[in-house]
């Protein structure tokens, strides 16, 4: 074998390893030891496959394999790049779990512009390397020992695995996370999801004395200080600032409260579970408040602006389809779905639970309003999220009009899925999730709009309500709310102390869940990022 085989063989194991390099300078020096090892053995791993490729099967099997390696290590390279933090699981999640409409918009974000761009330069750029490493004069070995070859870099991988954190898992770094993320996804998205529709759930508990109707509206993609009640700088379409003057005794706005997590993916079942964000992983050993509301004779619509599912069943679908009745209103502005929610709701009416699910302030921003509601320019993209923030307080400020009009007591939940990253760092990228969460990603508005009736009928849990205005709150006392103010207080799963509307409610350490699945507290997000701004 020529030593410029060889050569290139190196080369290409350590242009497969280039993600690994990039985690080994971000995160030493707390993990030096346990990165080397991972280096090692990842080297070791590629170098490996490839030469088994090339020596063992054929050059068609060993440019297939270099091929898919360097593109995906690139692709990895020029994520990192851009966002400073590779590509999660929760991303990759992301990608498999949205719809085809989302998909090719995606396509034309920034972000996937500057990632393929670089991608292909990087690639290039490898080709360009292998090509001038051929150029060598090749200097025969007279004799290769195979098996010494293979003995080396099997004893190189032992090595790195002794020295390596088996708590952490070879599993969590590439190139086997490549592996493990793909079996993650489809473990989440059909065992878990099975479990949950097959749990066994018995109602134990006093059932309700009042019959309080609740419509939930999810949000997309809203960060709180886009809001007029939460921002005097809004001007333009402030709505719900409007409302909440007109109505300062029908209208309650909670200002610390965080999102489990900033992907929907992750938010929107945790924000329907009784399940805390920190049990994240055992989601279905808890009902839902859904169920938990069918139990006290709750019943149960659905109107959505968001797909039904992704190109595969996820957890979203798994909670939404207990769910009695649905009505999807795809590729609709979110103010499509009112003429049948306004019919629904009803003077007569007893036990509702409504959820209204937004595509709100999803990218591409300048498809999620009306030409009317264009009160900016809408020539970039922060004047087009503020175009369709304006349109949401619009819709949510219609839907309180008739619920305050009722002589049956309603109460509106307004809650987002998650904040929006615009660009607060002059990175030019636009959305959520990309990296490591920043405040802007996870700091949501969540509003209460109450008519008199309900108001008249909850005069003690107001009192409590009132109080905690200023509490630090997650999704996780959402949905405990919801149970205490409904009278679901399942003896098992709804918690009091998660209970705005509770005496016994108390402040807890707020949990979220990151990037790759972990649990962390929500002041290591605090600490870690500059104060962003609305602009």
């Amino acid at each position: 074998m020529p030593y410029t085989i060889i050569l290139k063989l190196l080369a290409l194991a350590f242009i497969c390893c280039l993600p690994i390099f990039w985690q080994l300078l971000d995160e030493l020096p707390s993990k030096k030891a346990v990165l080397l090892a991972i280096l090692l053995f990842g080297y070791c791993a590629i170098y490996i496959v490839l030469f088994i490729c090339l020596m063992l099967i054929n050059k068609k099997s060993f440019y297939l394999v270099a091929c898919i390696l360097v593109f995906y290590s690139a692709s990895q390279v020029a994520y990192m790049l851009i966002t400073g933090g590779g590509i999660s699981y929760n991303a990759i999640a992301s990608i498999y779990g949205t719809n085809r409409g989302e998909f090719f918009e995606f396509l034309g974000t920034t972000l996937f512009l500057k990632s393929i761009f670089l991608t292909i330069f990087i690639c290039i750029l490898t080709l360009f390397f292998y090509a001038t490493i051929g150029k060598f004069k090749s200097i025969h070995v007279k004799k290769i020992n195979f098996k010494t070859i293979v003995v080396t870099f099997s004893l190189s991988g032992l090595i790195a695995l002794t020295l390596f954190n088996y708590q952490e898992g070879l599993k969590n770094y590439f190139p086997l996370n490549v592996i493990n993320n793909n079996i993650q996804y489809f473990n989440e998205t059909y065992k878990v999801a099975n479990d949950i529709a097959s749990l066994a759930y018995e109602y134990k508990g006093e059932k309700p004395k009042t019959a309080n109707n609740i419509i939930l509206v999810v949000g997309e993609s809203n960060r709180r200080d886009s809001l007029s009640v939460y921002n005097d700088s809004v001007t333009k379409g402030g709505r719900l600032k409007a409302l909440a003057t007109l109505h300062s005794n029908n209208v309650l706005s909670y200002t610390n409260a965080i999102s489990a997590a900033a992907y929907t993916r992750v938010a929107v079942p945790s924000l329907l579970s009784t399940a805390p964000a920190e049990n994240f992983s055992t989601l279905a050993q808890f009902p839902s408040i859904i169920r938990v509301l069918h139990s006290v004779n709750y019943s149960s619509f659905l109107f959505s602006n968001q797909s039904k599912g992704g190109f595969h069943n996820d957890l979203i679908k798994a909670f939404i389809s207990e769910i009695k009745n649905k009505v999807y209103f795809e590729n609709s502005y979110d103010g499509a779905m009112l003429p049948i929610i306004n019919k629904l709701i009803d003077n007569d009416a007893e036990s509702q639970f409504i959820v209204m699910h937004l595509m709100g302030s999803h990218y591409d921003y300048s498809k999620r309003y009306p030409e009317s509601f264009a009160l900016f320019s809408s020539d970039n993209n922060v004047d087009a999220y503020k175009n369709s923030v304006a349109y949401t307080e619009f819709v949510l400020s219609e839907l309180a009009n008739t619920v305050l009009a009722q002589s049956a007591p309603y109460a509106i939940f307004y809650v987002s899925d998650h904040g929006e990253y615009l660009n607060d760092l002059g990175d030019g990228l636009f959305g959520h999730g990309m990296r490591n969460a920043s405040l802007s990603e996870v700091e949501i508005p969540f509003i209460l709009i109450m008519n008199d009736e309900f108001i008249a009928q909850n005069q003690r849990q107001l009192v409590s309500m009132k109080s905690h205005l200023d509490k630090k709150i997650s999704h996780d006392n959402v949905s405990h709310l919801i149970l205490g103010l409904a009278g679901a207080k399942d003896l098992k799963f709804y918690d009091k102390t998660l209970d705005l509307s509770s005496e016994y409610f108390r402040e807890k350490k707020r949990k979220l869940i990151d990037r790759d699945m972990n649990v962390i507290d929500f002041s290591v997000i605090e600490n870690m990022t500059n104060q962003h701004h609305y602009q």
